[in-house]
């Protein structure tokens, strides 16, 4: 139950962002170009994944091609981009707390993904090759 509600709150938590607070013209550039890559990077992700691609956790075969080879959980770190990018643009505390809410719950996510692949005899070496789990050089 618990994977469920993090894969719910990563992936819907965002549509609690408003449109208040400020909007300074650098944040809207800044987060309009951010919100651009982010959605390039979770179209890309999404292709590699392919059939992979499920709501919860669960073991559907490795992909390790495009931004899999990169990081662990690039579609995780495009919705990162894509909420950081609209905080920019709508920065209220409201939002501020919208966005660290659907971030752990995709922090989240990542964790209960890595355990739970930790059974596939194959992730150990993706691992090692792929260390990063969604921001390189951070986490």
């Amino acid at each position: 139950m618990g994977d469920w509600l993090l894969a719910f709150g990563g992936t819907f938590g965002g549509v609690l962002l408003r449109p208040t607070g400020a909007h300074p013209l650098w944040g809207v550039d800044a987060g309009l170009g951010i919100q651009l890559l982010g959605l390039a990077m979770c179209m890309v992700s999404f292709l590699a994944l392919g059939r992979s691609f499920g709501f919860a956790a669960a073991d559907r075969g490795l992909v390790r091609r495009g931004p899999y080879a990169i990081v662990r959980h690039p579609i995780y770190a495009s919705y990162l981009l894509l909420q950081i990018g609209y905080l920019l643009q709508s920065i209220s505390v409201r939002n501020a707390l919208v966005v660290a809410f659907v971030i752990s719950c995709n922090f989240g996510r990542a964790d209960v993904e890595d355990h739970l692949l930790a059974t596939n005899a194959r992730y150990d070496a993706y691992r090692t090759k792929t260390h990063w789990r969604m921001i390189p050089g951070i986490w």
